[in-house]
């Protein structure tokens, strides 16, 4: 039995936020090209302008998108949040929860400050227990995947590196399929197995409860949810 991370009604939900690690431009458009909908988190409508994508809209409180970049789009696609309680990328994580998208992916979410790459990093992680809406990062060199309790199928060609880490409490952690296994499946928060690598295909991870961080230095990433725990 297999079952498809999220619900089933296709909308995919595309975040393009303010950072600067962003996969190649045709990478790029590949990854965007099945969205349903595609959001600027305020200054992530500079790196859209820059790769020629235009977003359905820019939500933030437009306070570092730049100005040319404001005049270059029509106002109706502005969504204004002066609230300065929660981030851009919070609101455009948001607003996403309201459509009941299948999956988001989001784009731009590191690099040039650390602070904030950690803070979008805790947003997801909330915005993950809060909703059980897949969400995936993209960088300019791989993926990351969040997964919660389940058991999960991944189909990644051998020897594709992966790593794994949490910030939460994990019960019976389970890998198969990797180089190296899991010692201790009862883990503390800051758990961290770095470049492993995927030596069966497929791979299964599996965790009755908490939540990791799945990265994959590669695009090609097909995680399907197998079972419930």
């Amino acid at each position: 039995m297999q079952i498809i991370m999220g619900n089933n009604n296709g909308k995919i939900i595309s975040i393009v936020a303010g950072g600067t690690e962003l996969p190649t431009g045709e990478v790029f458009n590949e990854l965007l090209a099945d969205s349903t909908l595609i959001l600027a988190a305020d200054g992530g409508a500079d790196n859209c302008l820059i790769r020629g994508i235009s977003p359905d809209l820019i939500i933030g409180d437009m306070d570092s998108i730049s100005r040319d970049t404001l005049r270059h789009f029509p106002p109706e696609k502005l969504i204004r949040i002066d609230s300065q309680d929660n981030t851009d990328l919070e609101k455009a994580l948001a607003f996403c929860s309201d459509q009941s998208p299948q999956k988001i992916q989001i784009f731009a979410w590191s690099g040039n400050r650390i602070d904030h790459t950690i803070g979008n990093l805790l947003s997801v992680r909330d915005f993950y227990q809060k909703y059980n809406i897949p969400v995936i990062l993209h960088d300019h060199l791989g993926t990351i995947n969040l997964l919660g309790p389940g058991e999960y199928q991944l189909s990644m060609k051998k020897d594709t590196i992966v790593s794994i880490f949490c910030l939460d409490p994990l019960i019976n952690l389970r890998l198969t399929g990797f180089r190296y296994s899991v010692g201790n499946p009862n883990q503390k928060p800051g758990f961290r197995g770095i470049s492993n690598e995927i030596n069966k295909y497929p791979a299964y991870i599996s965790l009755e409860q908490g939540l990791v961080f799945v990265y994959s230095q590669t695009y090609s990433v097909n995680i399907v949810k197998t079972r419930n725990i």
